[in-house]
Formats: structure tokens, C-alpha cells, sequence
């Protein structure tokens, strides 16, 4: 009775430590997914360029950083047009909110035509109070923020530390086994760091066709802002499933709307 009682508290506890801890876990999992996708390949290429095992930690440090100036760009291309779309919206503005009021342009044709505009004047109180209450979110959402930055800081870091240093720690922890053991732990290992390294440098692959080919559709095609949505739909490609369906509903959306 004590020794199921024992392992039944041992289990409330272990699940208790997994959900207070699950978010970290989470970073965990990610650094250790990337690590395993950029060691060996990468890392040993620009280690044997450099010549010499004592370089290590330097070329570890140039594929982080490479990837890490890769990703950057990345949100900088988009960061970039949304920033001035968004200036260019703002400048119209009060212009469009003035003809949503009045009933006329583009947006006081649609609230006309779905009976919004005499919604919007019938509850203006309430429309207004929901507006006040939005404003209350906003420390939650700079949470989020600085919790996504020091998420990705920690996954660069531990991703960094466990390539840095992870032959060391499977070199020993297989000698903890019998050698047939260990040979075979190594063997699987192997497989599947090559099956990760494979999955992502094909996924990457179909991303830069899809998103190769769709710029090229769409400048045929005249659409504006085609290398941004060649952008959008290289980077939706790499969502498993509906990565494409996505990336192919915006861009169709796009170009009918042009």
C-alpha cells in the first residue's frame, strides 16, 4: 500500500513539475531540434574549412549567427513594406473615417449596403465603452512580447550550448552501456540527426521553389507587392499541411484583388 501510494505521488508530482515547467520544456525541445539540424552538417563543413578541431566554437558561433542574420532579414522584409503600408494607412485615416461616417467611398458603401453604419449609430455607447476596455490588454500583450523575445533568446543560447557541447555529453553517455549497446545508440542516433537534417533542407527547399515561382507568377501578373507575398508564401509553405493552402489562398486573394 505505501509503495503504490509512493509512486501515485511520485506521478502527481513529476506532472506538477511538467505543467509549472512546460514552457520551458517547450525551449528545450525547440534548441534541441535545431541543434540536432545543424550539427553535423553545417557546423562540421565550416569546422573543416577551418582546419583544425580547436575552431569549434567559432565556426558553431558562425552558423548561429548566420542563421540568426537569415531570420532577421527575413522579418525585415516584412517588417519593412507592413511598416510603411501602415504610414500610408495612417495618413488616410481620418479621411476614410470621415467618409465611413457619412456614408460615402468604399467603406461607407459597404456599411450602407450591410446596414452596419446605422448599427455602429445606434450603439455608439457601447461601441465606445468596448473600445475603452481594449486598451486594458496592453500590458499583457508587451508580456507576450518580451516573453517571445527571451523565448528566443534562450532557444539561440541552449541551441548554441548543446551543439557546442553535445558530443562531449553522448560520448558520455553511451559509455554508460555495453558496447553492442552503444554502438547500436549511436547507429539510431545517427539515423535520426540525418532524417531531421533531410527533413528541414527539403522543406527549405520546396519553400524557396514555391516561393520563387509564385514571385514570378505574380510579376507576370502585375500584382503589386509580389515579392512580399512570395515571402508570405514561401514561409507559410513550411507549416505542415495548410502551410501551402494558406500561402495559396492570400496569394490568389491578391491577385484578384489587383
Amino acid at each position: 500500500m505505501l509503495t503504490a501510494i509512493g509512486l501515485v505521488l511520485s506521478t502527481v508530482a513529476v506532472l506538477y513539475v511538467v505543467v509549472v515547467t512546460r514552457r520551458v520544456l517547450t525551449w528545450i525541445m525547440i534548441a534541441a531540434f535545431f541543434a540536432v539540424a545543424l550539427y553535423p552538417p553545417p557546423v562540421g563543413w565550416v569546422q573543416r574549412r577551418m582546419r583544425g578541431g580547436r575552431w569549434r566554437p567559432l565556426a558553431t558561433l558562425v552558423v548561429f549567427l548566420v542563421v540568426l542574420l537569415t531570420l532577421a532579414g527575413v522579418i525585415a522584409a516584412f517588417a519593412v513594406p507592413v511598416a510603411q503600408e501602415a504610414g500610408r494607412f495612417a495618413g488616410q485615416l481620418p479621411d476614410l473615417i470621415e467618409q465611413a461616417r457619412t456614408g460615402r467611398g468604399p467603406i461607407g458603401d459597404l456599411l450602407q449596403r450591410t446596414n452596419a453604419l446605422q448599427y455602429v449609430q445606434d450603439n455608439q455607447e457601447r461601441i465606445r465603452a468596448f473600445a475603452t476596455g481594449l486598451t486594458t490588454p496592453v500590458a499583457g500583450v508587451l508580456r507576450g512580447v518580451a516573453t517571445g523575445v527571451a523565448g528566443t533568446l534562450t532557444v539561440f543560447v541552449l541551441a548554441y550550448l548543446m551543439v557546442l557541447e553535445g558530443p562531449k555529453v553522448v560520448d558520455g553517455t553511451v559509455n554508460l552501456f555495453a558496447p553492442a549497446t552503444a554502438l547500436r545508440i549511436r547507429t539510431v542516433g545517427a539515423d535520426c540527426a540525418r532524417s531531421i537534417t533531410g527533413y528541414i533542407s527539403g522543406n527549405l527547399m520546396i519553400s524557396v521553389i514555391c516561393g520563387t515561382l509564385t514571385f514570378i507568377v505574380l510579376k507576370v501578373a502585375g500584382v503589386p507587392f509580389a515579392a512580399l507575398i512570395a515571402l508570405f508564401v514561401a514561409i507559410a509553405d513550411l507549416i505542415p499541411l495548410v502551410g501551402a493552402t494558406l500561402g495559396a489562398v492570400v496569394a490568389g486573394v491578391a491577385g484578384q484583388e489587383s
